[in-house]
C-alpha cells in the first residue's frame, strides 16, 4: 500500500500536465507567438485550445518552427457574426 500512493500522485500529475487549456485571441491583427495578443497572457502550446471569434487575424511567421495544439476554433459562435482567420505562413501544426 505505502508504493501504491506514490504511484497515484505521479499519475494525477502527468494529468495536470495534460489539460487542456482555452486560449482566446484578443489582438485584431499580429503574431500568434506574442503573449499579449491572447486572454491569458501567455502562449498555447501541446494541448491546448485556441479560440480565434473575434474576427482577428493571426499571423504565424515562416521561422515559427514546428509546434504542437489540440485544435483550432475559428469563425462564428452562437449568435455571432465575427470571424477568425490565421495566416500560416510556414513551420508544421501536429496534434498531441
Amino acid at each position: 500500500m505505502k508504493r501504491l500512493l506514490p504511484i497515484i500522485s505521479l499519475g494525477f500529475l502527468c494529468l495536470q500536465s495534460h489539460a487542456q487549456g482555452f486560449f482566446t485571441w484578443v489582438a485584431e491583427e499580429g503574431d500568434f507567438y506574442t503573449a499579449s495578443n491572447w486572454d491569458r497572457n501567455g502562449l498555447p502550446g501541446a494541448g491546448d485550445v485556441v479560440i480565434i471569434n473575434n474576427d482577428g487575424r493571426a499571423v504565424i511567421a515562416a521561422d515559427a518552427g514546428d509546434r504542437a495544439l489540440s485544435s483550432f476554433e475559428l469563425g462564428e459562435f452562437q449568435d455571432s457574426t465575427d470571424s477568425g482567420h490565421i495566416v500560416m505562413n510556414g513551420g508544421f501544426f501536429s496534434n498531441w
